[in-house]
């Protein structure tokens, strides 16, 4: 029985108040109680976390966490909302998705994804990619222009690897999403799209991975790598 399970509100309601605290020490280790529920979520047990997230106002406080001054409170909840918007994790994450576009997550994701700190990009990059599986979060990207910022991860030499990985998945999803309602994709460039192309083999279908905690150099602690069966890990 998975720890949040046998008292899930409970320890949600808690981890969620602490959230809020004036402290960022209180703050991240919220978070990192939180994450480490959701890293280890899955089928019913993640649908069960992302409604008690979702009807706890759970999702309101991520959003605005995103903009925290601590800089290990944004990476951790990054890597809370990449992986409560991974269908691996929760079944219904779409819900989550819609939720976080309309409380205004993007523009403090996409700069997250454009900081100069490597976990900060690393986990925005793959919390994009989760979210545009959904065609809205995929307009949203395209219609802020950034879409040259992924391509310019790919294109540069001695980029991550992490990152080169969650932005081809990203940029995958966004072609995917936008194609698959009969919108017109933006253009990528042949070397970027490339790359894409090398790094997932042309899925035919879009992509939502549980965000492995291993991609998280700042936080070596967490070390349990968690993907979908199937799917190749980063590690």
């Amino acid at each position: 029985m998975c720890m949040w399970e046998s008292a899930a509100e409970e320890i949600v309601e808690q981890l969620l108040a602490s959230l809020s605290a004036a402290d960022p020490e209180t703050r991240l280790d919220a978070a990192e109680g939180l994450s480490d529920i959701a890293q280890n979520a899955y089928g019913v047990n993640g649908a069960a976390l992302g409604a008690k997230m979702r009807d706890l106002g759970g999702v309101q406080q991520l959003t605005a966490l995103l903009s925290d001054h601590d800089l290990p409170v944004r990476v951790m909840v990054l890597f809370i909302v990449g992986n409560l918007c991974s269908d691996a994790v929760d079944p219904n994450s779409a819900l989550t998705k819609t939720l976080l576009l309309e409380q205004g997550a993007a523009p403090a994701l996409l700069a997250c994804a454009a900081s100069s700190d490597l976990d900060l990009r690393t986990l925005a990059c793959a919390a994009l990619q989760n979210l545009c599986h959904e065609p809205a979060w995929a307009r949203c990207v395209v219609s802020s222009g950034v879409v040259p910022l992924f391509e310019a991860f790919l294109s540069a030499p001695g980029t991550d690897a992490r990152v080169v990985h969650y932005t081809s998945g990203l940029l995958q999803n966004v072609v995917r999403s936008l194609e698959a309602e009969g919108a017109p994709p933006p253009r990528i460039g042949s070397s970027a799209w490339g790359v894409v192309c090398l790094s997932w083999l042309k899925p035919a279908r879009c992509l939502s991975w549980h965000i492995p905690a291993a991609c998280i150099g700042a936080l070596p602690t967490f070390h349990r790598l968690l993907c979908p069966e199937g799917l190749p890990s980063t590690s």
